[in-house]
């Protein structure tokens, strides 16, 4: 079990963030969180996308947040290619 969490844990320290067309994705390793920053608020259907998918709105931080890990990188790439955001890694 050590062994495998000391490779999760270097494998989202080499995480980084990315942008798309309205926005950007941040791994803020500072708080452990995945954020989504959008330019504009986000449309509605957009909104419930993100919380289906695991993301809270933090008002703190002005961004739709769920905890660091792969499932929400893969859960961000998930959201965003729903929408037909160009993502770029």
């Amino acid at each position: 079990y050590t062994k495998e969490r000391i490779a999760q844990l270097e494998a989202r320290d080499s995480l980084k963030g990315w942008k798309f067309e309205a926005g950007e994705v941040v791994a803020n390793k500072e708080i452990n969180r995945l954020q989504i920053l959008f330019d504009e608020k986000p449309e509605e259907e957009v909104r419930n996308v993100l919380k289906r998918n695991g993301f809270k709105w933090a008002c703190s931080q002005k961004a739709w947040q769920r905890l660091l890990n792969q499932n929400a990188i893969f859960a961000a790439k998930r959201v965003l290619k729903s929408f037909g955001k160009e993502i770029k890694v």
